[in-house]
């Protein structure tokens, strides 16, 4: 990569992506932590709102992981965190459309996990070595998993926010 590549200031593309996906995943933790999972085979009404706007969430945040990924001088984990995030979002389209989880989904979703959190340590080793976030939220790229899986039901949106919030300023403002 270039020096001038990386001194390029973001796009508006990913700028407005970015903003969204953060706003959204931000929605979707605080719809998270106002309710309680019904238990249910099917979905609820809540259920399809949530499902319905991570598929969004995960789409309008991959530019941000592949601009990232370029200016971290590498291409394979961007590309790995935004197929992760595709098959994800196509997984919980078909959920949502389906009203439950079709019986691909179980098979996709680990495979689109493993994706997104390789490529979550990739860009963080990647940023890392390169400097091109500030360390510490280098190494926290990958806690941004946390919010997908573990911390899913307990607000997880709100810390996928804060990430893609931190990445996006760092990345703006700092466009070297």
């Amino acid at each position: 990569m270039s020096t001038t590549e990386s001194r390029t200031p973001l796009r508006p593309v990913v700028r407005v992506t970015a903003i969204g996906a953060a706003a959204v995943e931000g929605v979707i933790g605080a719809l998270q932590l106002s309710r309680t999972d019904s238990g249910l085979a099917t979905h609820d009404t809540a259920t399809h709102v949530v499902l319905s706007l991570f598929a969004v969430a995960l789409v309008a945040a991959i530019p941000l992981w592949l601009v990232l990924a370029q200016r971290a001088g590498t291409r394979w984990p961007g590309i790995s965190v935004a197929a992760g995030n595709a098959l994800l979002a196509v997984g919980a389209t078909a959920s949502n459309i389906n009203g439950s989880d079709p019986e691909f989904f179980g098979p996709v979703a680990i495979v689109a996990n493993a994706a997104v959190l390789v490529g979550l340590i990739g860009l963080a080793v990647a940023c890392w070595r390169r400097r091109v976030l500030p360390r510490p939220l280098a190494a926290a790229l990958p806690v941004y998993f946390l919010g997908v899986i573990p911390l899913a039901q307990l607000g997880g949106g709100l810390l996928r926010a804060a990430v893609l919030a931190a990445v996006l300023w760092v990345l703006a403002t700092f466009p070297a």
